[in-house]
């Protein structure tokens, strides 16, 4: 998942999208995500969104697919990102359900057929993610999905414990859908060994996150779980919360050359002295030096 690039007055540095891209795809990432929780979609205006994905998806220029986040409180807004998203070239709209506790099934349902019908003719990622949402959408919503609209192909799930839910939507989806984690990587061998076929983690370690997938699904069981302990204190350590996540991030970036805009929007992202001591033992023990 790709950062927003901010400056430090909080416009967008689109300037720096580029650099993102041909970072993610020279680390050997196998596609490029955009304007999800990671990418602080939901402190953009729609018309910012739009923009960033049209800079996102002119600078990819083909080399990948490309999967832009869509989520809304509203399903008009939702179905005009996911249109304009799919009208310039996404192959993937990601949508996560309307942050609003006590939605009825009927309603997520509706939201999300509305949604998928616009999408076209990209596909459509049915984003879980419960942890930061106040909606779980669970196997049984998004098999019910898949079955009533064609381009519903993908799911990430960040429900936890995190094994045990992957394990659940990949059994109750029969291959319908296939299943990606998140949580930035931090549970990724996990969701691996319960059926996910990948995950779309932060960008500043989606090199680790490319050799952990690609030694587990090569049956190299012993380099993957070497490869995760060694990126793991950093993903423990920058994922406290999403405001710190989003902070450690763009500084690793930064840091490693793929940013220079880390200006943000969420509230309550700094990091002092100390937090950014942390961060340099942490990204040091996982191989990152600078």
């Amino acid at each position: 998942m790709l950062p927003t690039p901010f400056y430090g007055d909080g416009a967008l540095a689109l300037d720096d999208v580029p650099r993102l891209v041909d970072f993610a795809l020279a680390q050997g990432s196998a596609g490029v995500a955009a304007l999800g929780l990671g990418g602080e979609a939901s402190f953009l205006t729609p018309e910012e969104r739009k923009e960033v994905a049209r800079e996102v998806l002119r600078a990819v220029a083909g080399r990948a697919p490309v999967i832009v986040g869509c989520t809304a409180e509203d399903t008009a807004t939702a179905c005009a990102l996911a249109a304009h998203a799919a009208g310039h070239g996404a192959a993937v709209v990601m949508v996560a359900p309307p942050n609003r506790a006590g939605i009825s099934s009927a309603e997520l349902e509706a939201h999300y057929s509305q949604v998928a019908l616009a999408a076209q003719p990209a596909a459509l990622m049915v984003q879980d993610a419960p942890s930061f949402l106040a909606v779980e959408l669970g196997p049984a919503l998004a098999l019910r999905l898949a079955e009533r609209n064609d381009n519903v192909r993908y799911v990430k799930t960040e429900a936890v414990p995190a094994g045990v839910k992957v394990s659940a939507m990949v059994e109750a989806l029969q291959g319908r859908l296939a299943v990606f984690g998140g949580h930035g990587g931090l549970h990724l061998l996990e969701e691996l060994d319960a059926g996910a076929i990948g995950t779309i983690p932060g960008t500043e370690v989606v090199d680790a996150c490319v050799a952990i997938v690609a030694a587990h699904q090569a049956g190299r069981r012993a380099e993957a779980e070497e490869r995760y302990r060694q990126v793991l204190p950093l993903l423990v350590y920058t994922f406290q919360s999403l405001p710190f996540f989003l902070a450690c991030a763009k500084e690793v970036l930064r840091r490693r050359g793929a940013l220079r805009a880390t200006g943000l929007r969420i509230p309550g992202a700094t990091l002092d002295g100390r937090a950014l001591r942390g961060l340099e033992r942490h990204a040091r023990l996982a191989g990152y030096s600078w």
